[in-house]
């Protein structure tokens, strides 16, 4: 994208969604960041067919790989995005603001400031607040310096005040944190899945 942009990253159970309208409502406000727009990638496989009206937001704009398929509701997991395209859009983005979603992950590979929204639900299950806490591949994520969680909904005007002018960190530290949850050795998918199951079964009977 030509613009200047913050990246809003979406999970499968989109609630996050609420903030967006915060975001766009916050740029509105602030002069400082009246040319930046927010790239909304909502996730191809989300589980709820509610879309939002882009009429509605004045800053919004539906990221261009999933615009399409977004539009027409198409959520299957038969269609998958082409990867190649994720490290530009990352990478060029002034900071994120995502949901728990393994895109998280993928921005710290590029050091990029983020605001992981974890604020609570009362009545969901699948409220941002849930997915973060009982997500196994979420475990430790709170211990980066360039992420910012954001816990209610009341702070968020703050968090992004905070993300916004927090410096691009550069350190090394993000690497080997990082390596905690991005695995270099021969293990198998179903090797490993089996050995989480174990361990949670230990925990569950002792």
């Amino acid at each position: 994208y030509k613009c200047k942009y913050i990246l809003f990253l979406e999970n499968t159970y989109p609630r996050e969604i609420i903030a967006l309208k915060y975001l766009d409502d916050y740029i509105n406000k602030n002069v400082a960041l009246k040319n930046f727009k927010i790239i909304y990638r909502p996730h191809p496989w989300r589980k709820s067919r509610e879309i939002i009206n882009i009429k509605d937001y004045k800053n919004v704009i539906i990221d261009k790989q999933i615009a399409r398929a977004y539009k027409k509701k198409e959520f299957s997991k038969n269609s998958q995005p082409n990867l190649n395209y994720y490290p530009s859009l990352i990478k060029n983005a002034e900071f994120i603001i995502a949901g728990p979603t393994t895109m998280v992950i993928e921005s710290l590979i590029f050091k990029k400031k983020i605001l992981l929204l974890a604020f609570k639900e009362s009545e969901n299950s699948y409220s941002p607040h849930n997915l973060l806490k009982y997500s196994e591949h979420f475990k430790g994520i709170n211990t980066f310096n360039n992420i910012i969680i954001n816990n209610s909904l009341n702070n968020l005007d703050k968090d992004i005040n905070k993300i916004y002018n927090m410096k691009q960190s550069k350190e090394k530290k993000i690497d080997q944190k990082r390596n905690y949850f991005l695995y270099r050795d021969t293990k198998g998918y179903k090797s490993r899945l089996q050995n989480i199951i174990k361990k949670i079964l230990v925990n569950k009977n002792v």
